[in-house]
């Protein structure tokens, strides 16, 4: 095990954390939207059940990731 793949593996992970992340606020904005302040304000409004919609959309794409971490691990790790 040299230097490089190390340094390969740790930028890897490094791609992993940030998709994680990322993922975790994606789920927070879309709960944000589906049942929280959001929803109250949008249920209030014509097109009330759009914003409900593009919460659960967003929702949905956070925990699709979230998911399917292992398999984006496995990627990750075989194009580096």
């Amino acid at each position: 095990m040299g230097f490089k793949f190390l340094s390969k593996f740790a930028k890897t992970l490094i791609v992993v954390i940030a998709v994680m992340s990322a993922a975790g606020i994606l789920i927070s904005v879309g709960r944000l939207m589906d049942n929280g302040f959001l929803s109250e304000i949008g249920a209030e409004l014509p097109a009330g059940y759009v914003v409900l919609t593009i919460g659960e959309i967003i929702q949905s794409i956070g925990w699709f990731i979230i998911i399917n971490l292992g398999f984006l691990f496995v990627v990750a790790i075989s194009g580096s």
